[in-house]
């Protein structure tokens, strides 16, 4: 059975859980398509009225260190990684994205629920090792049938 994706959970608060979930493999190595998302910036334990992104677009790097260096509250984010910016197209299917430029497909949503999938099977074995290393819940490798059931918009 080939697995493409693969869920798991994250503690539903405040932190910098985006971050955690980019370290798991190397974002770096993408251009990142910001196509929804809801995630409020807390300063000393309160919020600042203010979002982690206001961009459509940032580098791996750029992602990678803003979702490390600030503390926040994520309640929903779809993210897109693409290998070049000529290249980001958007899809709203398993199928789609198998036929786009994407590698990455992510999602977290109801503040605590991770969906990955990605085009490269060793990315996905190094993921899996890594949420299990954090201590992530229910993590579970999805199957192309199951890839298939997921909201991809």
């Amino acid at each position: 059975m080939v697995h493409n994706g693969i869920t798991f959970e994250i503690p539903n608060k405040p932190g910098q859980f985006l971050g955690d979930i980019l370290n798991l493999f190397n974002p770096q190595d993408y251009i990142w398509d910001i196509e929804y998302d809801e995630i409020h910036l807390q300063r000393d334990n309160e919020y600042t009225g203010e979002f982690l992104f206001t961009e459509e677009y940032l580098s791996g790097e750029d992602l990678l260190n803003r979702a490390m260096t600030n503390t926040y509250y994520m309640i929903f984010i779809t993210l897109r990684a693409f290998l070049n910016e000529a290249s980001r197209d958007r899809y709203g299917s398993y199928d789609d994205f198998l036929k786009s430029d994407s590698q990455v497909f992510l999602t977290v949503y109801d503040c605590s629920y991770v969906m990955f999938s990605f085009k490269d099977g060793n990315i996905l074995q190094e993921v899996y090792r890594n949420a299990e290393a954090k201590g992530f819940d229910n993590i579970n490798l999805l199957t192309e049938e199951s890839l298939r059931e997921y909201n991809w918009v």
